[in-house]
């Protein structure tokens, strides 16, 4: 294969390549669906065409003759839509020389097919947003940025929540703070998808929301941030998380009281002996391992100051 493709990373131009087609356009399944549409809406509107012609007149309204031929004015374009439907290559590339991946879409890494994905997520039809806003989240292609930010505010959760994704996986700290907001949509699937696209910046500000959600959000969110706290570790972390250790819902406790344990601070240890006389026997139970973890990391550290 010609391919003068260069990596990204070391300028050279040997490499390793897998492909995978995705449909930058309507994708299969939307295609499919506007080409039996189509052809739908143009059978009946021929049949009713055919019938004001053959049966008296009389007997049939003007406005069936109307019905007709606006059905295949709507029907003929959408067959035309799925037959000129674009087909961009989206291929997985890694350098021989030094291993490194990377995207490469279209031909030669047309930059049209960005360009084309762009002009999508302003399509009227939501399907067409939804494909495009996806294929840009895995690639996460820095071109899209403004496009992306736009569509954060799609009247379509599933267009949002793409969005969000794809500006994630970009790790561009402009954008966090959108994304901090983006963990308040009022789509449940928007606010998972922010809080795992917050989570991945290393950025002392994603603390409070994540931990905020933790104490304040429905289960999937709550969920989800308390993942992304289990793998990180900050002191600023310890107080709002003590706090945390008096909530009213005792999954909060639960969570909080294991996140202190991952902390291993010795500020949290009168907080989790406390936590220990809880009136839940599973929030007993998780202080009691943190404040465990916790005194062990405190003697250690003690042992290995002697």
């Amino acid at each position: 294969m010609a391919n003068q493709t260069m990596c990204p990373n070391c300028k050279k131009s040997d490499y390793l390549t897998h492909i995978s087609s995705i449909d930058l356009n309507t994708g299969d399944k939307i295609g499919f669906g506007s080409l039996i549409g189509g052809i739908t809406m143009v059978a009946i509107g021929c049949l009713i065409i055919l019938g004001w012609l053959l049966i008296e007149r009389e007997s049939l309204d003007i406005m069936m003759l109307g019905l007709g031929i606006l059905l295949n004015i709507v029907g003929i374009p959408m067959i035309f839509r799925f037959l000129t439907r674009q087909k961009t290559e989206m291929r997985k590339m890694q350098c021989r020389n030094c291993g490194h991946w990377w995207n490469l879409v279209g031909k030669e890494g047309d930059r049209t097919a960005i360009e084309l994905l762009i002009k999508d997520l302003k399509e009227e039809d939501k399907d067409i947003r939804e494909n495009a806003a996806e294929v840009l989240m895995k690639i996460a292609d820095v071109r899209s940025k403004e496009a992306l930010i736009e569509a954060m505010e799609d009247e379509v959760g599933e267009v949002r929540a793409s969005a969000v994704g794809a500006l994630g996986n970009m790790r561009d700290p402009d954008v966090l703070e959108l994304l901090i907001k983006a963990m308040q949509d009022k789509d449940l699937s928007v606010q998972v998808t922010a809080i795992h696209a917050v989570g991945s910046f290393r950025d002392s500000r994603i603390l409070e929301p994540l931990i905020k959600v933790m104490r304040e959000g429905k289960y999937g969110p709550r969920t989800a941030a308390h993942e992304k706290l289990k793998i990180l570790r900050s002191e600023d972390m310890v107080e709002p998380l003590i706090k945390a250790l008096n909530d009213e819902k005792k999954e909060v406790r639960i969570l909080a009281a294991e996140l202190l344990g991952n902390q291993q601070d010795e500020r949290a240890t009168e907080a989790l002996k406390q936590a220990e006389n809880d009136q839940s026997g599973l929030v007993r139970m998780a202080a009691k391992r943190a404040l465990k973890k916790t005194q062990a990391q405190i003697g250690g550290t003690g042992s290995q100051g002697k």
